[in-house]
């Protein structure tokens, strides 16, 4: 047996009429072949399909008005038509079937094989109403003594291909006359989520198998009231805007096809939903809070709460300073998160000044109802400042301790060490100022005394500080020393 080349074939059809009889017209697209390029053709085979397409009672529509009409809409690539392609076919050519397929080889020769699918499709929904799947080996084409094995392609059409349109069920090819439909290829809904008052509008995208004076008149369904369709004929495009109900609630949206019969087809378009409450949102602080004020230096956790749990659209955090002038944003979409942290920076590199600032938080539901909460926090860096005077009595030191900023202490210590690293004072405190009295051995003693004050003000904030000689105190003896704090935080 000689076979020039065996093929894959892909076919579908596809119908615009339910349970349409085979006395419809038929559009019969060039078959793909993949064997040769994306866009080569098997016109051998695509001419006998069309040939047992008309035995089987289609009406075949002429091959030059369809490659006219693949010309005008630029279909260059076979196997496939979009639904926008199907319903010009259908209202240019009258057009109630089309015929796609695609071929391609599988395997050379020997051991050459081919697989069939065959799909049938309404035009006007696109549903599969029908498909089938085949698989030919050559060997089940080669016989005993090879009496009758097929020589050419074109005795595979006569002892395979003649029989693609046999396992058609009854049903489809039975002639009963079905009542003409209507429906929804695509459909837009929005704003899905919209306040009371506000404006919804849809767009239509419909089929119908009923044309010219049978064809339906349109309208929306709204709360169980008609509204009006605005119909653009040439894309089959209905559409309609209109005030959203002052109710909140989730409203259907149905379209209603009316045939001039009196029949009625009701499809759902979609639901949105009223939603006229806004999000009950609360805010907290987490740092140092005294007399019902919360301060902080180093890091502030801002955690904001809905009352009422929902979902949102979006959230924004704000910082003002005490002149109303917003210094810091943050904001993202979504949830807002359950806790944010502010480490006091400005920017990377800059510090907000000691002082009051508001903390505003904002969020948004689906249907953009604002919800909003605020509260003042303060930022204090201030480290205490302690001022040390000395006042000699004979054989004792007063030593005067006060801090320079008017910040409360949480606690201060002092202690004083002899020149032989004897402890001469240890002293603990919260309130400043405050007199030390040291005792001396005698009235002119000049050995140095060492110095330590350590102090923490109620906001966290640290000083120290080493006077290396005390009784010759002067500011150039003085040593500052800061104690280490963690690094700041990114901000948010």
């Amino acid at each position: 047996m000689k076979l020039p080349r065996i093929f894959i074939i892909v076919l579908t059809m596809v119908l615009a009429l339910p349970g349409a009889s085979f006395a419809g017209s038929l559009a019969v697209f060039p078959l793909l072949d993949l064997s040769q390029d994306e866009s080569g053709v098997n016109l051998a085979l695509t001419g006998y399909l069309r040939e047992k397409a008309a035995e089987k009672g289609f009406a075949v529509l002429p091959e030059e008005e369809l490659m006219a009409f693949l010309v005008k809409h630029r279909i260059r690539n076979m196997g496939v038509l979009t639904s926008y392609q199907l319903t010009r076919l259908r209202e240019e050519l009258n057009a109630e079937y089309a015929l796609l397929g695609t071929v391609c080889q599988l395997g050379e020769q020997p051991a050459a094989k081919l697989s069939l699918s065959l799909q049938l499709v309404r035009t006007g929904d696109e549903a599969v109403i029908w498909s089938v799947i085949r698989d030919l080996h050559e060997d089940d084409l080669i016989s005993l003594l090879a009496i009758n094995d097929p020589d050419s392609l074109q005795d595979l059409f006569d002892s395979y291909f003649s029989t693609l349109f046999d396992d058609l069920p009854p049903e489809i090819s039975e002639s009963d006359e079905t009542a003409p439909s209507a429906g929804i290829l695509t459909a837009k809904l929005q704003p899905v989520f919209v306040k009371p008052g506000e404006k919804m509008e849809t767009e239509i995208r419909i089929y119908s198998t009923a044309v010219g004076a049978g064809a339906p008149s349109y309208h929306l369904l709204l709360a169980g009231n008609e509204h009006p369709l605005d119909q653009d004929p040439g894309a089959r495009l209905l559409r309609a805007t209109w005030l959203a109900p002052e109710q909140s609630g989730v409203y259907p949206v149905d379209l209603v096809a009316v045939f001039p019969e009196g029949e009625r087809q009701i499809q759902r378009v979609g639901e949105y939903t009223v939603d006229g409450t806004a999000p009950e949102l609360t805010i907290r602080f987490i740092g140092r809070t005294f007399d019902d004020a919360v301060y902080f230096n180093h890091e502030l956790a801002i955690v904001p709460l809905l009352t009422i749990p929902e979902v949102l659209s979006r959230w924004e955090i704000r910082v003002y300073d005490k002149d109303r002038q917003l210094v810091l944003l943050q904001d993202g979409n979504g949830q807002i998160p359950e806790r944010l942290y502010w480490n006091g920076m400005l920017s990377g590199t800059q510090e907000a000044p000691d002082g009051k600032y508001l903390v505003h938080a904002q969020v948004w539901d689906r249907a953009e109802n604002l919800g909003s909460a605020e509260g003042y926090v303060n930022v204090i860096r201030s480290k205490p400042q302690p001022k040390l005077t000395l006042e000699r009595q004979e054989n004792d030191v007063l030593v005067h301790l006060e801090n320079e900023v008017d910040s409360p202490l949480a606690f201060w210590f002092v202690k004083v060490y002899e020149k032989n690293g004897g402890l001469l004072l240890s002293q603990l405190g919260e309130t400043l100022p405050v007199t030390l009295e040291l005792s001396l051995q005698s009235s002119d003693a000049e050995d140095p005394l060492e110095l330590i004050f350590a102090a923490q003000d109620r906001y966290g904030n640290q000083t120290w500080q080493k006077i290396d000689n005390l009784l010759n105190l002067g500011i150039k003896q003085v040593e500052t020393e800061v104690v280490p704090e963690s690094d700041w935080l990114e901000n948010f």
